[in-house]
């Protein structure tokens, strides 16, 4: 039967995808086969769901021989969504990322490297709070993702190696991954490595725009060919002289390289003339950071408590080199403009964390201060052989933050109700002596989850959640830094940003622990966005900056709806609903948007250790300022076979099936930008990967380095 089912997947595959089968996650296979004197019973398939809902979180075990990275893992959880920026959940983007208690400090294409670099055979489960604590900074407004690591083995070793390339239309990427963790009496190693190598990844964009000035057009094409690599290393030691004490030191280091050479060819038009404009550009970036992390846990026994002291350092360093060669033409006239520019950028981020947890009560301290200094210096090529300093180009940046924070939150359980109550305290100094903008400001920030439960078995449940957040401008959005795209358009950052205040509330109906239905809203003062303007001497120049938003409001209802209709068939799926209520300024009127979001996944346990997988995602049209993301769908197909008992596994897999692109519209006061940008790697790959799980010895309880504030206890409790 199961054969049959198999050949008639292989036929209709390509026609479910078109209809977007949902989709659902992956479960755990146990096969028992029991023979009597009499009676011989049937193979029996016991499967059961890797994703549960808890009152504040979901909980999302992970298939050691599922062999996907934590980019993977994550776009099959609930609720959460990736994009080139970062990670939103039920639609609130800002979502900080933990790995065993560990903020990671990377945003964009970097930590998707970093994610990248986790295989399922190190993740034991990942854990998604649509809602951060008052134990966690004031800053993860989108909530949070826990990735825990999996267990060591008792007086034994194992490892984890893959290699997965990924190979498209101008586009190559190869993935090596290694880990290795040992336990020996009161002490425990691991390390790991990982290096993501893309000698190709070519785009190219086309852009038109609609003057509302008749008689005036403008066309430009451009095409870029990047390579990039990416190495992270992480190793850790902990030591535990007896049950009560825990000492743990962990140093990670990442690099990360890329050349992007391009070109584009901008025409522009009006009833006299056309300026063809031809501008070659090559960009050279370099990016290292090294963190070293310090905890220590000890375990008051006669009152089931922990205190926690952690500490961490963490310094990054990238520099650049920028050459623009641009060539414009009219007629008989032609100007040749070479010119270059070298950026330098260290940041330096201490923390220090102090805490206490009981069984209901968990307070602390934090403090944090990061150093930002950034330069950037530009020059301009004259006729001869002499460089000419461009000061108008050019700045410097000395960037101070400081931030000491207090928090204090309570726990209790009565009849079928449960509270979580906490308030943390934030004081933050931000200093720029370049531009002499200092602020100080002193903020509290309430949380609370109320949960009831209509029956003893908590099959029904109903979830109550509420916390206010702040998001700080990112070091990006305010660096003044201009970096050039085209002859045309140019982005900068904007050093008087302020930070956003987000009011979060939502209600949660859960069915079984894992069919949910979510109602909330998110509401913001001065949110950050990025905005698209005319340059003030040229106006058909376009740059794209950022600017608050007076208010803006989103209110949504998000579904997630597993369902397992045979042992041999998984599906799920998610979709989030919004209404976006943008009021730019006090005395504009509101400006109303209705958003989508759908993901589908359906994967099938075949004969012969075989699994087929099929994903669907797509989104509407977003906005965001005064521009347009358009709308976005992809499909996805993995066959994956297991040898050995899973020891070895074979991945197979096509992304964004039918190539689709992305494009965005800008809105200006003179023109309309119409936008279309293809990527390779984005667009139709080939995967072809193969994993090697091995080890030696007896599976242990886990001791893992704790770094920065997380509350284990909060994390393991269902």
């Amino acid at each position: 039967m199961k054969r049959l089912v198999f050949l008639y997947l292989l036929y209709t595959g390509g026609i479910a995808l078109l209809h977007a089968m949902p989709i659902a996650p992956q479960a755990l296979t146990d096969s028992i086969h029991a023979t009597l004197k009499t009676y011989d019973l049937p193979e029996i398939t016991v499967r059961s769901s890797k994703i549960k809902r808890n009152a504040d979180r979901f909980i999302m075990q992970v298939t050691p021989s599922s062999g996907k990275n934590g980019i993977e893992l994550l776009k099959e959880a609930p609720g959460v969504w990736l994009s080139d920026k970062g990670i939103s959940i039920n639609g609130a983007s800002g979502a900080k990322v933990y790995i065993n208690g560990q903020e990671v400090r990377l945003e964009g294409e970097l930590l998707h490297f970093r994610l990248q670099s986790l295989q399922s055979a190190d993740i034991q489960r990942i854990e998604i709070l649509p809602f951060s604590g008052a134990e966690k900074d004031a800053n993860a407004q989108g909530g949070a993702v826990y990735i825990l690591l999996r267990k060591p083995k008792q007086k034994g070793w194992q490892g984890h190696f893959s290699l997965m390339s990924t190979t498209g239309h101008s586009a190559q990427q190869y993935q090596p991954n290694g880990s290795w963790h040992a336990h020996w009496d009161k002490w425990d190693w691991y390390a790991s490595a990982s290096i993501t190598w893309k000698p190709e990844d070519a785009s190219d964009w086309n852009e038109d725009r609609i003057y509302r000035q008749t008689g005036k057009q403008f066309q430009s094409t451009g095409a870029r060919k990047q390579t990039s690599d990416y190495e992270t290393f992480r190793s850790g030691i902990i030591f535990s002289p007896d049950t009560l004490n825990t000492f743990g030191l962990e140093v990670e280091y990442f690099r990360h390289s890329s050349d992007n050479p391009s070109h584009s060819r901008d025409a522009i038009s009006n009833r006299h003339e056309t300026v063809y404009s031809h501008g070659n550009y090559h960009q050279k970036s370099d990016y290292d950071m090294t963190s070293v992390n310090f905890s220590y846990q000890h375990r008051l026994s006669h009152s089931c408590s922990t205190l926690k002291i952690l500490a961490d350092y963490t310094g990054k360093h990238a520099k650049g080199k920028n050459r623009y060669n641009i060539l414009r033409q009219a007629g008989d006239y032609k100007k040749d403009t070479l010119y270059r520019s070298q950026t330098k950028a260290d940041y330096r981020i201490i923390n220090a964390d102090v805490s206490w947890n009981s069984k209901s009560f968990q307070t602390g301290a934090k403090y944090t201060q990061t150093y930002t200094d950034n330069t950037s210096a530009y020059e301009g090529f004259r006729s001869g052989t002499t460089w000419t300093p461009l000061p108008d180009f050019g700045y410097t940046r000395d960037y101070r933050e400081q931030i000491a924070a207090w928090y204090a939150q309570y726990t209790f359980t009565r009849r079928k109700w449960t509270v979580k109550a906490g308030l943390r305290l934030e004081y933050t100094h931000t200093s720029n002596r370049e531009n002499n903008v200092n602020q100080r400001y002193f903020d509290w920030f309430p949380h609370m989850d109320v949960s009831y439960a209509f029956d003893p078995l908590q099959h029904w449940m109903l979830a109550g959640q509420y916390g206010k957040y702040i998001e700080r401008p990112a070091f990006a959005a305010l660096n003044p830094n201009r970096t050039q795209t085209s002859d045309y358009s140019y982005q900068i950052g904007n050093p008087w940003l302020k930070p956003t205040y987000i009011n979060r509330f939502s209600l949660t109906l859960i069915y079984k622990y894992r069919y949910t239905l979510t109602i909330g809203g998110n509401l913001h003062k001065n949110l950050i966005r990025e905005f698209t303007k005319q340059d003030e001497a040229n106006p058909d120049i376009a740059y794209v900056t950022y600017e608050n938003h007076h208010r803006e409001n989103h209110w949504f209802v998000a579904i997630s709806a597993p369902w397992q209709p045979t042992g041999w068939l998984n599906l799920t799926a998610n979709f989030i609903g919004s209404r976006q209520d943008i009021y730019m300024n006090p005395e504009e009127e509101r400006q109303s948007h209705w958003l989508y979001f759908i993901r589908a996944q359906a994967e099938c346990f075949l004969p012969w250790d075989l699994s087929l997988e099929m994903k669907y995602s797509g989104t509407s049209r977003l906005h965001s300022g005064n521009s347009e993301i358009n709308p976005y769908h992809t499909a996805d197909i993995r066959l994956q076979k297991k040898f050995n008992q899973g020891k070895w596994i074979l991945t197979l897999g096509i992304d964004n099936l039918f190539d689709r692109s992305s494009g965005y519209a800008c809105h200006t006061e003179d023109y309309e930008r119409d936008i279309h940008i293809h990527t390779a790697s984005q667009g139709r790959t080939w995967k072809i990967g193969i994993a090697w799980n091995f080890g030696k010895g007896k599976q242990a309880k886990k001791t893992e380095v704790e770094k920065g504030k997380f509350s284990q206890r909060n994390r393991l409790a269902d």
